[in-house]
């Protein structure tokens, strides 16, 4: 109904107020001309240069330690990068042969370096902030870097990431741990011939495998030092604030004293019912946003906006019908609530299963 509030769908639908957004995007502007070097520093924070002080609050490490610099340009490379699938014979054609791999899940990320003629094989832990793609780039540095003081060979790093071979092979970077990585293999290559290799995953190739292996060993293993390990990406700094302007939403619904059926609903942000919500059809998704904001086709409602000549329940006629009377308490809809929802004493709980909610809603035929 056009009766609904806009804070009501705000929160079902996890859009943040226009205040908050803006905000956010202000601190990871303020952030980004930081690392790039154009936020000036010579003066005391006042006014709008005070946005970088609170942008650091709402993501930690965003300028001490981000991964974004200035843009690098680069022409020439000393190294090979070879996209096509390699066979297993090739591996015969290198004299050193380094896999390595990355991984990351709940419990953290972290990489994986093997190579078989140097008998070189261990796991990294890189914490939680490190994307798969960082894990991967970091594990390929860190290979590099045992080797560095090899000369006169044949090198072949092996990786299953495209993406990182399509970083290195980008004429301009602004990724600090890519430009590390380049300039080590730079290095690497004053005195060697050094390839980057892309290699399928999951191929039954001995070193792959094992390099995988390493990576979710280190993945799995809990960190030992303060976090970031790796350098903070532009995805994560952007998590940070995502997050810090979630926080904030759910801080200003939890304040509001207006929106009473939705808060009876909703506590904060459920990012399970949104999803479900979207993927509803137009009629539904009406449907069930009326139900948790109460403006809805329930007399009580019908009655205050001036649509109804009586806000009692048109089944039990005791009491006023509202959206809560219907899901809760209505004497002659128990049995169908208790079919479907089963027992339910508060709002929360329908929620949890919205599947059910909106059957029971279609099943009565007279709140659409």
């Amino acid at each position: 109904m056009k009766s609904t509030p806009t804070a009501a769908l705000e929160i079902i639908l996890g859009l943040p107020p226009l205040d908050i957004i803006i905000k956010q995007e202000a601190k990871a502007a303020a952030i980004r001309l930081s690392n790039m070097g154009l936020w000036s520093t010579n003066t005391t924070a006042q006014g709008h240069s005070r946005i970088l002080d609170i942008a650091k609050l709402s993501a930690p490490g965003s300028t001490e330690c981000s991964d974004t610099t200035i843009k690098t340009f680069i022409f020439n490379r000393s190294y090979t990068i070879q996209r096509d699938q390699c066979g297993t014979s090739d591996e015969n054609n290198y004299d050193i042969n380094i896999y390595i791999d990355g991984a990351k899940n709940k419990k953290g990320s972290g990489g994986g370096v093997f190579c078989p003629e140097l008998n070189l094989q261990y796991s990294v832990s890189f914490g939680n902030k490190a994307t798969v793609f960082q894990a991967e780039a970091a594990s390929l540095l860190d290979g590099a870097t045992q080797i560095k003081d090899t000369k006169n060979s044949n090198i072949c790093f092996y990786t299953d990431s495209m993406a990182i071979l399509g970083a290195l092979g980008r004429t301009v970077t602004k990724s600090k741990l890519i430009l590390e990585c380049h300039r080590t293999l730079e290095n690497l290559s004053i005195s060697n011939n050094v390839t980057v290799q892309w290699i399928k995953s999951h191929n039954d190739n001995i070193g792959n495998c094992e390099a995988d292996r390493l990576a979710r060993m280190g993945s799995n293993t809990l960190p030992i030092g303060p976090e970031p390990f790796i350098s903070l990406s532009s995805k994560a700094i952007r998590q940070c604030l995502t997050d810090k302007t979630l926080s904030e939403h759910n801080q200003e619904w939890k304040n509001r004293v207006d929106c009473r059926q939705t808060k009876a609903f909703i506590v904060s942000h459920n990012h399970k019912l949104t999803r479900y919500l979207l993927n509803l059809s137009r009629s539904n998704i009406s449907l069930m946003v009326g139900l948790i904001t109460g403006h809805c086709c329930v007399n009580k409602h019908l009655y205050t906006i001036g649509n109804s000549t009586s806000p009692l329940c048109r089944t039990c006629k005791e009491v006023d019908e509202t959206v809560e009377h219907i899901l809760l308490a209505c004497p002659p809809t128990t049995e169908t609530r208790l079919s479907i929802l089963g027992p339910t004493e508060r709002l929360p709980q329908l929620l949890q299963h919205p599947g059910l909610l909106l059957q029971f809603t279609r099943e009565l035929g007279w709140l659409s």
